[in-house]
């Protein structure tokens, strides 16, 4: 009896999965929306499911394209010199079964002008996939869940990630604020060697890949596992701060550090 119940959930599952994807075929529109880019200095962004991607191009205005069921729910705002983009309200943006990156695709094009390093950059991932190149000034990253690859640089970067993974290569990053709750980071720096790094793992996988030079690493791993590969000076100007309670970490040397 317990086995009919669960092989006839099991044909649901994948008949509504089925059901699902055919509609979002048929449903799906090519939504475009565009914004004045002139004086803009910072970017909000929120996603919650799917594929979204950040390009910087010649163009003279921010356009933000979607193709969605929901593609009209989608909102590109601006709120000052702030560039905002949501995603729709309550679960429309959401899917349970036979969800694919092809259900929501959404692609943010702006100015290459302002891919020149002045731009304050906020990105919170609720799931789905996440992909960025550019050069910021503050750089925020939020993800919950998903998958996020950053590409470029920045000159302040506070990443968190909940679940999932994140995967960041940045140059010339001054000071870093590196937080892992689960899942998996992995983390780059090149260029100058910054002068600060906050690191905590709390449960999950840190690789941190730094500028090849001597780091005054201050490390506590009561729980879990710490693999310091640096070169190690307590004189040195560059300053590595390393907590992990559960999960692991690794301090890797990269290319060797510009300026030195």
């Amino acid at each position: 009896m317990i086995l009919a119940v669960i092989g006839v959930l099991a044909l649901l599952t994948v008949g509504i999965g089925a059901a699902r994807s055919a509609m979002a075929t048929l449903n799906s529109s090519h939504v475009v929306q565009t914004a004045d880019a002139k004086g803009i200095t910072a970017l909000d962004i929120q996603a919650n499911s799917g594929s979204f991607e950040l390009q910087f191009t010649d163009t003279t205005e921010a356009v933000l394209e979607v193709r969605s069921t929901s593609g009209s729910a989608w909102a590109l705002n601006r709120s000052g010199s702030t560039l905002q983009v949501r995603p729709p309200a309550g679960w429309n943006d959401f899917c349970f079964f036979g969800c694919t990156k092809a259900d929501n695709e959404i692609k943010l094009t702006l100015p290459e002008e302002l891919n020149n390093g002045t731009l304050d950059a906020k990105f919170e991932l609720g799931a789905g996939e996440f992909r960025a190149n550019g050069n910021f000034n503050d750089l925020g990253l939020d993800v919950s869940a998903g998958e996020l690859n950053m590409l470029g640089s920045a000159h302040t970067v506070d990443a968190k990630l909940g679940a999932g993974f994140a995967g960041l290569v940045l140059s010339d990053v001054d000071t870093a604020t590196l937080e892992v709750s689960a899942g998996r980071m992995s983390a780059e720096l090149d260029g100058t060697a910054p002068s600060s790094v906050n690191a905590r793992v709390s449960a999950g996988w840190m690789d941190l890949v730094v500028p090849d030079t001597s780091y005054h690493v201050v490390s506590d791993a009561s729980a879990g596992s710490l693999k310091n590969n640096l070169d190690n000076s307590s004189s040195s100007k560059h300053q590595i701060s390393v907590e992990v309670s559960a999960g692991s970490a690794v301090l890797t040397p990269g290319t060797e550090a510009s300026g030195e």
